[in-house]
């Protein structure tokens, strides 16, 4: 009997840490980089990954969620 690899084990794992801010702001389309932060909503982690479709089709990429502020509202109480 011919053992055949499991192609699901060799995948690699990557833990992406939602810390929110720029990155996490809803914009008004893709390319808003100045007014994002007015819409006041910031996307989960979990949902960020779910619209850049398959980033690394060979890694589970696994969302850690951690916080939830905007960029605007990001300041030294929370750097430290």
């Amino acid at each position: 009997m011919t053992h055949m690899p499991n192609p699901a084990a060799k995948r690699a794992r990557i833990a992406v840490i939602g810390t929110d801010g720029t990155f996490a702001m809803h914009g008004r389309h893709r390319f808003d980089w100045i007014e994002y932060a007015d819409s006041g909503v910031i996307n989960p982690i979990d949902d960020l990954l779910a619209t850049l479709g398959e980033l690394a089709p060979d890694i589970d990429l696994v969302p850690i969620p951690f916080r939830s502020l905007g960029s605007v509202s990001i300041g030294p109480a929370n750097w430290l």
